[in-house]
């Protein structure tokens, strides 16, 4: 039976025993930085103003692309995070400082679950803006936790966590978003394309080949990615209590049918509130059957005519 140390090979078969965890890959490449890297002879670091849109290209505006995630500053920045916390974990994380793997899981698992949940949440948003709602806060949740991750293992390091005025954070703070025109029936490249060239901005000020500097990094990005949650929730949270959910949508669509069909029919009006009423029927009791004019606008007005 293999040991701690077994790695699979071509056709070789993961050993199942109890209690057995398999280890991390990160530990056998310390020197990795993901599975591409940009810079490569294949994979060219744009320059500045190389992501304008090509002349006579069909830009998507459809009413679902526009409503989606694909443009959000939060999302782009949530892979951002993700990448750069795989590559940090690949990195500083081994068998001496995390031995079973545990921390890597949770802190990269953290990172993905950001994106996963702002792109399910943004979905969810022309039927339910509670759902949505629920999903960017469990978003904001999962950037909180790898925040305080990477603030212990500052913290476990003896290392200083960056003061609000330090010259890296604010070079952080200041890297611009990058912003591209979508092409229809083109935007998951064009989306993954904008994420990269925002990867390439950031990753001369992330990734450093000192462990505390490239967590203080990650921390920075971190808590900016919880402000821009925390104002999309609170942006989503007014929202609603102004205009309502989509409950609210659909009763107030179905009023305005009622509306629409009492008026085509020359309805009476209603003695309430004066507006058209329509012709229903007595489901129950001793009048059941008979009919009777009622409110187009009911429940909001009982109004009635025989």
């Amino acid at each position: 039976m293999p040991g701690n140390n077994w790695l699979p090979v071509a056709g070789d078969r993961e050993p199942k025993r109890r209690g057995y965890r398999r280890p991390a890959t990160g530990y056998q490449r310390e020197e990795a930085t993901g599975g591409w890297r940009l810079g490569a002879k294949d994979k060219r670091i744009p320059a500045a103003g190389d992501w304008r849109p090509k002349e006579n290209k069909r830009i998507m505006t459809s009413r679902f692309f526009c409503s989606g995630y694909y443009k959000l500053d939060a999302w782009v920045l949530a892979h951002c995070i993700a990448i750069f916390t795989r590559r940090f974990c690949e990195r500083f994380l081994s068998s001496q400082n995390d031995p079973k793997g545990r921390h890597y899981d949770q802190m990269y698992m953290a990172a993905r679950s950001v994106y996963a949940n702002i792109a399910e949440g943004r979905a969810r948003h022309s039927t339910s803006t509670e759902t949505e709602m629920r999903l960017l806060d469990v978003a904001r949740g999962s950037v909180i936790e790898l925040s305080e991750d990477l603030m212990q293992l500052i913290i476990e390091q003896n290392g200083e966590l960056w003061y609000m005025n330090h010259p890296q954070m604010q070079a952080l703070q200041q890297v611009p978003f990058i912003h591209t025109d979508y092409e229809e029936n083109n935007w998951s490249h064009d989306a993954a394309e904008r994420i990269k060239m925002q990867v390439a901005l950031y990753e001369p000020l992330v990734m450093s080949n000192n462990m505390l500097d490239c967590a203080n990094a990650l921390f920075v990005l971190c808590k900016k990615m919880e402000k821009m949650l925390s104002g999309f929730i609170d942006k989503l949270f007014e929202e609603f209590t102004q205009k309502g959910g989509f409950t609210e949508s659909l009763t107030q669509a179905r009023l305005e049918h009622r509306q629409q069909v009492a008026l085509s029919a020359n309805a009476p009006l209603c003695p309430k509130c004066g507006k058209p009423m329509l012709q229903r029927m007595i489901k129950k009791g001793t009048k059941q059957g008979q009919t009777f004019w009622g409110c187009s606008d009911y429940p909001r007005c009982d109004g009635t005519r025989d």
